[in-house]
């Protein structure tokens, strides 16, 4: 085997799509072969692909994430450095505001710049489908020494594994055997709605029945608001999607434009054509809401959502848009599984989903520091802690 990496779209075009295809089947939408291609534009990727003569055997990609001030700055990187995102401020009888402070400034020092593996917010190793354990063990061992030996190459001091489901045990059971350390950084949501048959009422019978006399009335709260839901088409809608999704964007501190926005969300759309959808919610006419998903595979990802959230309040918009309508446009498209992915997690438990826990996984040279030791624990102890995370405790 070889690895061969690729850091420039032109490189990446060397790849065979339909070699990238075979092993990217049925996966998300960020695994998609144009998908890929379009996010070189970010200028700090890397695909690291393992050959066996012309033969691809699997792939990772992984990201250079660094800004001019040394801070780690993305999304999956932010849970390393950030207290206020992983809900630590000192309040227990955990390390104080000072502390804390202390130990960012370090791990900022120690872990930056770092090699975040990830495909959007999912940090699995793509392995050909055609392999047996042990030949896909071999694979997934030899990309994950890879990717260190390509970030000790580079001057990266750390590589993180930033989203690993604790369902691929494939890899973790891979970095385990090497040494890497983790903690539990979060949590997402998906549903199964095979047995359904196309019947909404069918999913409401799985919950409680206070569930389901909360859910038929948060339907019934929506419809009196004047509040309806309909499929939008693509890339028309994207210019008013975006300027209610870059609304959270704001909300939370970071920083973005509608132009870039727009640009990341059309890229989308190029990469992935008519399997990348749109829906609307109106409110007498007027656009108050929207939201992005992906269908292909037998399968729906969520992507993204966006509301005016003075117009919506009290409407519970959210879940009737992110949750009770995509179902019901699952059903009347026979697709099984809905993931709904990581935001308002507690509340999508409660409605049916089923939880899949996420892990952070750090190379044993960053993970040997005191300082990171700690605040893996820390990190660890707060998330088990949290409230979506009750079926890891009941369980």
């Amino acid at each position: 085997m070889e690895i061969r990496t690729y850091t420039r779209p032109d490189e990446f075009d060397t790849i065979p799509e339909r070699l990238w295809d075979r092993c990217a089947s049925g996966l998300g939408m960020t695994f998609q072969y144009g998908v890929v291609r379009e996010m070189f534009a970010m200028g700090t990727l890397r695909v690291l692909a393992a050959f066996e003569g012309e033969r691809l055997l699997g792939y990772a990609c992984a990201y250079v994430e660094k800004d001019g001030s040394g801070t780690v700055h993305s999304h999956p990187a932010l849970t390393l450095t950030d207290p206020g995102y992983l809900r630590i401020d000192g309040t227990d009888d955990g390390p104080g505001p000072e502390k804390l402070e202390e130990m960012r400034r370090t791990l900022q020092e120690l872990l930056s710049p770092i090699l975040v593996v990830r495909n959007g917010l999912d940090s699995r190793l793509v392995v050909a489908p055609d392999l047996d354990a042990t030949e896909a063990r071999e694979v997934t061992s030899f990309l994950v020494d890879g990717l260190v030996d390509h970030a000790r190459r580079e001057g990266i001091s750390t590589v993180a594994f930033a989203r690993v489901r604790a369902q691929d045990e494939l890899l973790l059971g891979v970095l385990e055997s090497r040494g890497w350390s983790d903690c539990l950084i979060g949590g997402g949501g998906s549903i199964s709605l095979a047995g359904c048959e196309g019947d909404f009422e069918r999913y409401l019978q799985r919950l409680p029945s206070k569930r389901r006399t909360s859910v038929r009335h948060e339907m019934k709260a929506f419809r009196a608001r004047g509040l309806d839901i309909a499929q939008e088409e693509l890339p028309d809608f994207l210019e008013d999607f975006v300027g209610l999704e870059l609304q959270n964007y704001l909300k939370y501190g970071q920083a973005m434009t509608t132009a870039e926005l727009l640009q990341r969300r059309s890229a989308w759309h190029r990469a992935v054509g008519g399997r990348l959808k749109a829906a609307s919610c109106r409110k007498e006419g007027r656009l108050v809401g929207g939201l992005l998903f992906y269908e292909g595979g037998g399968r729906i990802d969520v992507l993204s959502v966006g509301f005016d959230y003075a117009e919506i309040e009290g409407a519970f918009a959210y879940f009737n848009m992110v949750f009770y309508w995509i179902i019901q446009y699952a059903l009347a498209h026979s697709v099984t599984t809905v993931d709904f992915g990581t935001e308002a997690l507690k509340g999508k438990l409660s409605r049916g989903a089923d939880l899949y826990p996420l892990h952070l996984f750090l190379d044993p040279g960053a993970a040997d520091n005191a300082v990171v030791g700690d605040w893996l624990r820390l990190v660890d102890r707060r998330n088990r802690e949290a409230p979506w995370a009750k079926p890891l405790r009941s369980g």
